[in-house]
């Protein structure tokens, strides 16, 4: 992402392989052609601290990320033009992920799970009250699987908000296995 790596704290692919997107300690996130490395699109600042997680969605355009610092704020951002959006107070997240049809961008914090509708604004909350480690989506985007230290649960997502379908206590399910899962028999295991 830049000839000094040393300062890069993550990054992202666009979902079409043509850019990559570095966040570095001093805030800044830079998109660079993964074919040529040159900067394409806008350089992007984080309210405070590092950047930590970020991910593109899956239409091309966004990219989510998020900054550990006092402000620690999802951020929103267009891969071309740079234009922000915060749907967020505070937060301190462990995990993000976009659904697969790009309307929805789901977090994992301290307090449980936050699912943000991208056309619409509106914001619902699950309250777990646990750390989440990952999050996966179903494809047809209705529902969501999260994972957290021995626990696994698997919501439905609705206009009206976050309903657990099931939950498993001590589940061993690797990161990896959560797509699949979530995609089978309507998360029935």
């Amino acid at each position: 992402c830049s000839s000094d790596l040393s300062g890069i704290t993550s990054t992202a692919w666009s979902s079409n392989d043509t850019k990559i997107a570095c966040g570095d300690e001093s805030r800044k996130v830079v998109v660079r052609s993964s074919r040529t490395g040159e900067v394409v699109g806008h350089t992007v600042e984080h309210y405070e601290g590092s950047v930590r997680l970020m991910q593109g969605s899956p239409g091309v355009k966004w990219i989510a990320s998020w900054g550990h610092g006092p402000s620690e704020r999802v951020l929103i951002w267009n891969w071309e033009t740079g234009a922000t959006i915060c749907p967020t107070e505070r937060a301190s997240v462990s995990c993000l992920e976009w659904s697969d049809d790009g309307r929805h961008i789901a977090y994992g914090e301290m307090r449980g799970l936050t699912i943000w509708n991208f056309e619409t604004g509106q914001i619902t909350e699950e309250k777990v009250y646990e750390d989440l480690d990952h999050i996966a989506w179903s494809q047809d985007g209705m529902r969501v699987a999260t994972l957290s230290t021995s626990k696994l649960r698997i919501s439905k997502v609705t206009n009206q908000g976050i309903v657990c379908e099931k939950k498993y206590d001590d589940w061993g399910v690797a990161r990896s296995e959560l797509p699949q899962l979530v995609a089978t028999q309507g998360g029935q295991l």
